[in-house]
């Protein structure tokens, strides 16, 4: 359960940065990755 709870964890952080660096202003999207 623990692997599952963490693949769908990281998969979340991924959608949401992608979304951030596409709605965000450049700079802001750079940060985000950076994080």
């Amino acid at each position: 359960m623990d692997v599952n709870d963490d693949a769908s964890n990281q998969v979340k952080r991924a959608v949401l940065r992608f979304f951030a660096s596409k709605l965000a202003p450049t700079k802001s999207g750079q940060r985000l990755i950076d994080v």
